[in-house]
């Protein structure tokens, strides 16, 4: 289930944060179905892969998401899952309190769907210094996180390494996963991190934040910047 707009852009970055492709050079074109025969075609995403692509690769990441879709892998297996797809950051990354406290506000600024409906989540990429860069939203957390990451793989200009993710969720095991094989530095989110997402942002070197709302927040991984 998803909210309608920025389909490309949701399936780009699906293909990248479960580890089907390592960049847009392995998507040669992405678009929606035309037949008129096809029921929903407006539903259906049509991704070609490039003809070097290895196609035992798309097996092997079916494979993986029937199986953590049905709980059937521990812990230490998804993370090494993870890794095959991306290594390990090189470095933590440094977290202001004073930016964390600011972004609730800059986000919801720009929760246009949300604003008319209050059923949307939302998904950002910061700057470190608390500016709002981009925002997508979606009935789903994993949608929105999908649809940020798709739109920075479409634009190059868009990618970088040292943002966060801002989430107006809980920081599950998915949306950490999401966020380190999209590039980003750190997760904040407005709810709770589970124990498995908190096991992999600290094996990855990845920052992550949680409860981060209401002038407070809590620091699982990262670390803490003096303040100016």
């Amino acid at each position: 289930m998803r909210s309608p707009g920025a389909d490309r852009q949701l399936g780009a970055g699906f293909m990248m944060t479960e580890g089907i492709i390592d960049g847009p050079d392995d998507i040669r074109a992405i678009a929606h179905c035309t037949d008129p025969n096809r029921m929903n075609r407006d539903n259906v995403l049509l991704i070609q892969l490039e003809p070097g692509y290895d196609r035992q690769r798309l097996d092997r990441a079916r494979r993986t998401l029937y199986t953590s879709s049905s709980c059937g892998i521990c812990g230490k297996t998804s993370l090494e899952n993870v890794f095959l797809h991306c290594p390990p950051r090189t470095s933590l990354p440094h977290i202001s309190m004073h930016v964390l406290h600011s972004l609730e506000d800059r986000v919801r600024m720009k929760q246009t769907g949300f604003g008319r409906t209050g059923g949307l989540h939302a998904a950002a990429q910061c700057a470190p210094d608390g500016q709002i860069l981009s925002v997508y939203e979606d009935v789903g957390r994993h949608n929105a996180v999908d649809k940020l990451v798709g739109a920075a793989l479409m634009s190059p200009t868009e990618r970088r390494t040292d943002t966060w993710l801002w989430i107006s969720g809980r920081a599950s095991f998915e949306v950490v996963q999401k966020a380190h094989l999209g590039g980003f530095a750190c997760v904040v989110a407005v709810g709770a991190p589970t124990s498995l997402a908190v096991d992999l942002s600290k094996a990855a070197n990845l920052g992550l934040v949680g409860f981060c709302r209401d002038g407070r927040a809590n620091i699982y991984s990262g670390i803490v910047a003096p303040e100016k």
